[in-house]
């Protein structure tokens, strides 16, 4: 992630990939890895440490394989959605090159639009229309 921040008002522009837990969605049997693009646009209470909340669109595809029978296909999927999190300077008294180290649990709840279908879609998996996804960034700042 690269994130530019004026004032109070914070951009991201993230990269990201992820084998999904199997349990993450309702598809049973499939193994999914995730990958894609995301921006999102923040606003933050202070200039620091803070709460911040903002929204966010993304771009990715999940690369599917059902287990049972080894056929993969690829979904396509775009997502707006809203998010809030928390960044926390840990060393923040501190005089050291860890000053500026943070951690920033944050989570999204996205709406998820297929841009194609697949031979999947007759075959039992469904891209679920909302998620959540919880993580936690670890940056610096410069």
């Amino acid at each position: 992630h690269g994130i530019y921040v004026k004032n109070r008002f914070r951009t991201d522009l993230g990269f990201f990939g992820i084998r999904q837990p199997e349990g993450y969605s309702a598809n049973k049997g499939y193994t999914v890895q995730s990958a894609g693009v995301g921006i999102k646009f923040n606003y933050l209470l202070n200039r620091t440490e803070t709460l911040f909340a903002g929204l966010g669109l993304g771009y990715y595809e999940n690369n599917i394989k059902k287990d049972n029978s080894g056929l993969t296909s690829v979904h396509k999927i775009s997502s707006i959605g809203i998010h809030a999190g928390y960044r926390w300077f840990a060393f923040k008294h501190s005089n050291s090159i860890f000053k500026n180290l943070y951690l920033a649990p944050w989570a999204s709840l996205d709406y998820n639009y297929p841009i194609n279908n697949t031979a999947f879609d007759q075959d039992g998996y469904e891209q679920t229309k909302w998620s959540v996804f919880p993580t936690i960034h670890l940056g610096y700042k410069f």
